[in-house]
């Protein structure tokens, strides 16, 4: 929000009566409630991406190293396994860049953003006004930030898909060879 916009959005809300400004303000802060909670359940979602990627690493890398370890014949996989692999690191960072903490806002404020308020001795309207642009720029802010966030979430897995096609693929070339 430009600086221009957050004066006429608090000029505007300035002109309510105080009863309208507090239903804003809670509706506001309701919103960023409810903002940080899907924040978190797609945060949740990320890093259990990771988790399970993480587990599909392992068990290919084990699996191939036991494989090797019992001099089982398994060259012609090991292109289509690596790749897995990459895939599946590739898709493991953009899910964890994802979930990674971010600037989020949340409903409350710091007591101490009152002060210019109390010292400029302005109406409890306009202060409420005020709040209420704050509120507005951090549900901004925060869409800004959930849409980035899903956005990497589904290249991940976009990138896994194709990747896995691909391997299978590659793998299938490889047995009739």
């Amino acid at each position: 929000m430009h600086d221009a916009d957050r004066e006429q959005l608090k000029n505007d809300l300035s002109k309510a009566d105080k009863e309208l400004l507090v239903e804003v303000v809670r509706q506001g802060e309701a919103f960023l409630e409810s903002q940080r909670t899907c924040a978190l359940a797609a945060d949740q979602r990320a890093l259990t991406l990771v988790s399970v990627l993480a587990a599909v690493v392992a068990i290919l890398v084990g699996g191939s190293a036991s494989l090797m370890a019992a001099n089982i014949e398994i060259t012609k996989y090991w292109f289509p396994v690596l790749f897995v692999i990459v895939i599946c690191l590739t898709a493991m960072g953009l899910a964890l860049r994802a979930a990674r903490p971010s600037k989020f806002g949340y409903p409350g404020n710091d007591p101490a953003l009152w002060v210019d308020d109390v010292r400029q001795n302005r109406s409890y309207e306009e202060s409420l006004a005020g709040h209420a642009v704050l509120c507005s720029e951090d549900i901004e802010e925060n869409d800004r930030i959930m849409v980035a966030n899903n956005a990497m979430v589904s290249r991940a897995l976009f990138i896994l898909f194709v990747g896995l096609i691909a391997s299978v693929s590659l793998a299938l070339v490889m047995v009739f060879l």
